[in-house]
């Protein structure tokens, strides 16, 4: 959501420069086609946003609000390339698109880690669009007031991941602060010719007792999703699978 909204503050920038002729900051529309392929790899079949971390629909403009913004502006963007499997590195998104079935990852940190205030408890959470419907997804936010549904929608258990033993994976607290913190670690990725695989781990529930990882792999192939989770560990633990629908 905040990217989107971003996008649109540069994009004014660009308004402003053309309509009193004025030159525009090198590269500057350069990374405005890169924000546009950033957002649309992170959005559903029905061009809107995930809801990863905090964002809601009807806040920012729409990707198809942006795009047709861009255009007349004369920033043209052609990116209609597919790939079944894209992972967004730096900032930790993994998105799969196979036949009807998308799915978008998170395998990332929370972040910033000067600012993490807009962050979820929300490592290895997925979301699922099936025949350009969405099926499974995350809390999202409805509101930034202090409070229970605030620390609600942060939690762990309103995303489509695991809960141990009712702890959030990432210690989430008060409106925008952020203690101990998931780390994502041992990502692996494998294209083949009918199928896309794709896993990684997360330490957030390394203080509980003993120490516990929650491993998590996707297997999707042309008509099935298949989700395996392993968690490591000593002792006794209640372990909980959450799958938000829409």
């Amino acid at each position: 959501m905040y990217h989107a909204i971003f996008l649109e503050d540069l994009l004014d920038l660009v308004n402003i420069h053309q309509a009193y002729d004025r030159s525009l900051p090198d590269n500057l529309k350069n990374k405005i086609v890169q924000m546009l392929e950033w957002l649309k790899v992170m959005c559903h079949p029905d061009r809107e946003i995930a809801f990863f971390n905090d964002s809601a629909l009807g806040i920012a403009p729409s990707f198809i609000e942006l795009l047709s913004y861009a255009n007349r502006l004369g920033i043209i963007f052609k990116n209609n390339q597919v790939n079944r499997l894209v992972h967004l590195e730096e900032s930790g998104y993994i998105r799969v698109e196979n036949g009807n079935m998308v799915i978008i990852a998170d395998v990332a940190d929370i972040g910033p880690d000067y600012m993490p205030g807009h962050g979820h408890a929300d490592a290895l959470s997925f979301e699922l669009s099936l025949f350009d419907q969405r099926v499974i997804v995350n809390s999202g936010i409805s509101t930034y007031e202090i409070g229970e549904d605030r620390y609600k929608q942060r939690g762990t258990e309103l995303h489509s991941t695991i809960t141990i033993d009712n702890q959030n994976s990432s210690q989430v607290w008060s409106g925008f602060r952020v203690a101990n913190r998931a780390k994502i670690f041992d990502i692996k990725k494998l294209e083949e010719a009918n199928s896309v695989e794709f896993s990684a781990c997360h330490d957030g529930y390394k203080t509980l007792k003993k120490g516990v990882l929650h491993c998590r792999n996707w297997i999707v192939s042309k008509n099935s999703i298949k989700i395996v989770d392993s968690i490591i560990g000593n002792d006794i633990h209640k372990v909980r699978s959450v799958l938000p629908l829409h």
